[in-house]
């Protein structure tokens, strides 16, 4: 009876030395499964962590980048608005020169055209001058009046006199209209120039306010 006694103890024992044994190998491999979870937790947290920083590095350069583009477009902005500015101040210089042009040039053509009524006044003049004085030569002639004669010629070379000056005096001015409608078409096609200088100037204008806008609408969408 002691020796079945003996030996129900020691199988007991056996068992719960066994139990023991797997529990422990249990709690074992519960601490190293729990450790590699935790490292793994570990390693993911630190690899979203660098994925976000990288994210936010590279969102923070973008908007560097973004901020840069804006003080070049906003400094190329002021050039052009300056450089508008001064076109604008030139086409209305340019604008009153031509208007004073035009009016001396309606001026000097007004002149002219008076200066040849008077030409052909004095051609008719001297036509009826000469007509006059070949008869009155005729007959001073016959009769023998010389004073007559005399006071004739010069009156003739008086006129003769008179219409050459007023030639001179038409050639004259008719170069000056001349000159003055070269100025004034000068003018004009410096104003056509600054004209067609404007529509490039303001397409760019327009396009930099349009990427303007985008790039803050881009750093509003950043933010």
């Amino acid at each position: 009876m002691e020796a079945e006694g003996g030996a129900g103890a020691s199988t007991s024992s056996s068992s719960l030395e066994r139990e023991v044994e797997a529990l422990r190998r249990s709690r074992e491999s519960l601490a190293l499964e729990s450790k590699r979870l935790k490292d793994a937790l570990s390693e993911r947290d630190a690899e979203e962590e660098a994925r976000r920083e990288e994210e936010g590095e590279r969102y923070r350069a973008q908007v560097r980048t973004q901020e840069n583009n804006n003080r070049i477009l906003l400094s190329e902005l002021e050039s052009q608005e300056l450089e508008i500015e001064r076109l604008f101040k030139d086409n209305h210089a340019l604008a009153s020169q031509l208007d004073e042009a035009r009016e001396m040039n309606a001026s000097w053509k007004e002149l002219c055209e008076d200066l040849s009524g008077q030409n052909e006044r004095l051609q008719e003049m001297l036509q009826e001058s000469a007509a006059w004085s070949v008869e009155t030569l005729q007959a001073s002639s016959e009769g023998g009046e010389g004073d007559e004669l005399v006071r004739l010629r010069e009156q003739v070379s008086q006129f003769e006199r008179m219409y050459r000056e007023e030639q001179a005096n038409s050639a004259k001015r008719e170069n000056q209209v001349k000159r003055l409608e070269t100025t004034r078409l000068q003018l004009t096609e410096e104003k056509v120039q600054v004209r067609n200088t404007f529509v490039p100037i303001l397409a760019t204008i327009e396009d930099r306010l349009l990427k303007l806008q985008q790039a803050r609408k881009s750093r509003g969408l950043l933010q």
